[in-house]
């Protein structure tokens, strides 16, 4: 990677008409490797924003743009049916 930034770099300077070997070519082929590292490091990023931990159940799309009051309702009748069928407890108690 490092032989291509110094090609970029010299590329640059001969297009800007600065000679090789002076010290401005020096300063380019220095914020070139700058540039470039900072472009390979990776910044940690929080798990919240980071889109590989994005995680969305099957009905996410289907009440996405309900009201709040209206996916309560699916969301009690949802924990209905799986009391029915034995999947929680029939004791459960639920708020939502």
């Amino acid at each position: 990677m490092e032989s291509k930034v110094r090609e970029e770099a010299a590329a640059f300077c001969e297009q800007q008409g600065v000679k090789q070997g002076t010290y401005e070519s020096a300063l380019v082929q220095q914020a070139a490797k700058r540039f470039a590292k900072k472009a390979v490091e990776k910044k940690p990023v929080c798990a919240y924003d980071d889109p590989a931990n994005e995680m969305r159940g099957s009905k996410y799309d289907a009440t996405r743009d309900l009201d709040i009051k209206e996916v309560a309702k699916l969301v009690r009748a949802d924990i209905k049916q799986a009391i029915k069928s034995g999947r929680l407890p029939k004791d459960t108690q639920n708020r939502v």
